[in-house]
């Protein structure tokens, strides 16, 4: 069969009755394949239906609610994969009690006196809550998803549905953290925090219920930045074709700035006063130091403000990187 179009685009299409429903060992099958003709200026009807969506999503919060299988689904993920939820809580014990060996050692060389403003009780229970929090953030797959919808080209799929590519991971890092911290972190804080008053190690006069809000508020602000810069680094991979190394900086950058190895106390000065202005302080050190009373309500009120400013700088500055992302566009597979 042969078409002319307008404009001199011919085709040839071999239609082959005999061909179309083939039969293997297992299966019968036809292959199909769907062509569109897109105008020359459609990108910008899209771009423009595009902003209409999230003007109406920011106006009339009862658009949100087509995001909310999303956020099951990142929910049900950690409940369906319960085997690796419950090894990554092992390694993440044996990550502090590492952790805890090496600060005996140190305390003991300093004649267990408090070093940089941390005694050795408090050091302990920052090692248990800065693990709970890294171990409760670390599931994310954002990154990994967007690599692979590159990667096998469901990414052209993804971005002509009517909902926003960037709200969809949102959602479902959202419900991935609701889930495992209803299976793990809520038990395992609330555990801590009863172990650590009865042993003295802290106490328990500090938790108002402001303190309380701001904490959940720190958490909520650090799962949304954590989820922010793992799609920056998604988007990375439209131009790297791979995520393992972008993983593999992205980890030891956050863990180290966020002070899951030291606390950032520990820093020398200068780095320590700008690590504590960087967005990694919001997925680890600030929202800890909340949780164990050692900063004061205005500082507490300053770490919310500071993680929710970044927030929202990160997700700007994301939908600049994306708009330009998938101008390059280059889907594998297919």
């Amino acid at each position: 069969m042969r078409y002319k179009v307008n404009g001199g685009l011919k085709m040839n299409i071999n239609k082959n009755t005999s061909n179309e429903i083939k039969k293997s060992a297992h299966s019968t099958y036809r292959c199909q394949y769907h062509i569109v003709f897109a105008p020359k200026y459609r990108r910008k009807e899209i771009y423009g239906q595009l902003k209409k969506d999230i003007g109406e999503i920011m106006v009339n919060p009862k658009a949100l609610k087509k995001y909310k299988p999303f956020f099951k689904a990142g929910l049900m993920s950690f409940t369906a994969y319960r085997f690796n939820l419950f090894m990554w809580f092992f390694i993440s014990v044996l990550q502090v009690a590492c952790a805890l060996f090496l600060w005996i050692c140190i305390y003991n060389q300093n004649g267990s006196q408090p070093i940089e403003g941390f005694t050795f009780k408090e050091m302990i229970v920052y090692l248990v809550f800065i693990n709970t929090l890294t171990f409760a953030f670390g599931g994310s797959d954002t990154m990994f998803e967007i690599n692979e919808n590159f990667k096998d080209g469901t990414i052209a799929l993804q971005l002509t549905k009517p909902i926003s590519y960037r709200i969809k991971f949102i959602f479902m890092a959202l419900g991935g953290f609701v889930g495992v911290v209803s299976l793990l972190v809520a038990p395992i804080i609330v555990i801590s925090f009863t172990l650590f008053a009865i042993f003295g190690f802290i106490s328990l006069s500090y938790l108002t219920p402001v303190y309380i809000l701001l904490s959940i508020l720190g958490l909520i602000f650090a799962v949304l930045v954590f989820d922010a810069i793992n799609f920056f680094f998604g988007q990375l991979c439209f131009y790297t074709q791979s995520a393992w190394g972008l993983n593999e900086c992205k980890n030891a950058v956050s863990t180290f700035l966020a002070g899951g190895i030291i606390p950032i106390a520990f820093f020398p000065p200068g780095l320590r006063e700008v690590a504590m202005y960087l967005p990694f302080a919001s997925m680890g050190s600030s929202p800890v130091l909340v949780l164990m009373g050692k900063a004061s309500l205005n500082t507490a009120i300053h770490y919310v403000g500071l993680a929710l400013s970044w927030w929202i700088i990160l997700e700007i500055f994301n939908a600049i990187i994306f708009k330009r992302a998938t101008k390059r566009l280059v889907v594998q597979g297919g």
